[in-house]
């Protein structure tokens, strides 16, 4: 082949990148990345899709934003875009055992009421095990304190794994929790899928660690829930559940969006365009390298 041809297939490649457009999150309904100065989470009020700031937690509850610079959350799905959650994030522990409390909450600025994703990264970083019945989970609240909503995450002792979606409190039904263990300072990457049946939610799905395709190629998700019925989702709060003294979970880049895609990012277009001029200007170059030499 004539370096005429590569540069022509490179002219390409560059009019291809340039005409491709970046994808937008245009269905991105909130997002979260707990971008704050360090100390409480309380009265903070950034990210998109709130309204007001994050509520106070319990009284027995240290809920602060840390900085993560040295170990950052961060999960690149199988073919997908990194989730990274920066050098922030929020962390949650306790003062006194025994306590079931709430985390903070925040008011979405509309309600939900359609089928939507939501995902969170969340690591545990205690220095004890994850034991007994320890629970950590997001809540999609219909209000700003009611426990009795959809719910999801990391949940010792629960039957076929660590990992959980439920209605309420209490042990998770049969086939609401994924296999797998839950190992210290690893970073687990969580998607619900809450299904809105046209006049309220009565079913979701969750995925522990999807890949980029997944909402196709595992459509029910790693664990399911139904039979369930909530109105629409008003608020968001984290509440732990039986933490001992040296428990400590962080959590960071809550992502709620109407698509897959809003949650489980992929490489845009335009950069995938760009990675292929690249790797044709490179061939190119090292052809004619090769012709100068023969």
């Amino acid at each position: 082949m004539s370096v005429k041809y590569y540069l022509s297939v490179l002219g390409f490649a560059a009019a291809a990148a340039m005409a491709v457009p970046s994808v937008a999150s245009a269905s991105l309904l909130a997002n979260e990345s707990f971008d704050y100065t360090v100390g409480g989470l309380a009265g903070n009020s950034g990210g998109t899709g709130w309204t007001g700031a994050w509520g106070a937690p319990g009284s027995v509850t240290r809920a602060d934003v840390v900085d993560t610079t040295g170990n950052p959350l961060t999960f690149t799905p199988a073919g997908g875009a990194p989730i990274d959650g920066g050098t922030r994030a929020l962390e949650v522990a306790v003062t006194a055992t025994g306590q079931n409390q709430l985390c903070g909450a925040r008011t979405l600025a509309s309600p939900i009421a359609e089928t939507f994703y939501v995902g969170y990264l969340v690591r545990y970083v205690g220095a004890g095990a994850w034991d007994s019945s320890d629970t950590f989970a997001l809540h999609l609240g219909t209000n700003a304190t009611s426990t009795t909503t959809l719910n999801f995450g990391p949940r010792a002792g629960t039957a076929g794994g660590p990992f959980m979606i439920r209605f309420g409190t209490g042990v998770p039904v049969s086939g609401a929790s994924t296999d797998g263990i839950l190992t210290s300072n690893t970073t687990y990457f969580l998607v619900a899928r809450v299904n809105w049946d046209g006049s309220a939610f009565t079913s979701a799905n969750l995925w522990l660690n999807p890949a980029a395709n997944d909402d196709v190629n595992i459509p029910s998700g790693h664990a399911s829930l139904s039979g369930f019925s909530s109105g629409p989702i008003t608020h968001l709060f984290f509440r732990h559940a039986l933490l001992d003294l040296d428990d400590i979970v962080q959590a960071d880049e809550i992502r709620i969006g109407t698509l897959w895609g809003d949650v489980v990012p992929v490489p845009e277009p335009g950069s995938m365009a760009l990675l292929l001029l690249g790797a044709v200007g490179i061939s190119a170059m090292q052809w004619r390298k090769f012709a100068v030499r023969t």
